[in-house]
Order: structure tokens, then sequence, then C-alpha cells
């Protein structure tokens, strides 16, 4: 029997992942987020490969346990953007996920900043490019 510090149940609840709040047709998308914040979440291995590198354990559950269902939709909208092959599906979603909370937020800054200053819109009397 495997051990669960973290309950599938649990995870439905804490990340708002109930059925009732999963928009059609994006089930399985879902599906595979629970799987992967489940699976890392219960494992007993002192090390994680995410984004290609070795990180504690600690770490990455610290982490993940921090996101929220923001970050989660971000996470599923970024995996549907990727465009090249992705061979391992759940550790592609795992650094994701892992990496969803900071690049969400940095997503956001540079938008706003896009949006005030905007592409070619005057800055102090230049163009606001190179071509100042």
């Amino acid at each position: 029997m495997i051990r669960e510090d973290y309950s599938m149940q649990f995870i439905v609840q804490h990340y708002e992942l109930e059925a009732r709040y999963i928009p059609h047709g994006k089930e399985k998308q879902f599906n595979t987020v629970k799987d992967v914040l489940y699976d890392v979440l219960n494992t007993r291995k002192p090390i994680i490969r995410v984004m290609g590198e070795d990180k504690p354990a600690a770490v990455v559950k610290s982490r993940l346990l921090k996101l929220d269902r923001l970050d989660i939709d971000y996470a599923i909208e970024q995996y549907q953007k990727q465009v090249t092959k992705v061979h391992n599906h759940k550790a592609y979603m795992l650094t994701v996920l892992y990496q969803a909370k900071s690049q969400g937020e940095l997503d956001i800054s540079n938008q706003v900043m896009y949006d005030f200053y905007g592409a070619g819109r005057k800055v102090n009397g230049t163009g606001g490019g190179a071509d100042g």
C-alpha cells in the first residue's frame, strides 16, 4: 500500500479542481495536473528532476503547494501553447507547474508595461524604440 501525505481529495480541494469548476472539454488537462501533483506530493524520493535539474523534493513540494487555481489555469494555458513535440507529458507539466507562479507574475508585469508604454508609443519625446 502506498502511503499518502496528500490524498487526491486534498489536491482537488486545495487547488479548487472539483469537477464543477473544470471547463467543458478541459477534463483531460486537469486530470493530468491532478495526477502530476498527486505523484510528486506523495513521492518518497529525496530528489525530483524538474527543468532538467535534480532538486530537493522538499523544495519542489513546497513550491507546488503554494500554487493556487489561477496558477493551475496559467500552467494549462502554457502547456497548450507548446508547439514542439513533448515526449514526456507529465515531466513537462511538472516543469510548467513548478514555474507557474513566478512565470505568471512576470508575464503579468510584462503585459502591464507593454500596455502602459506600448510598442512604438512615444516616451519622453522619443519613438520609444531604438530609433529614438
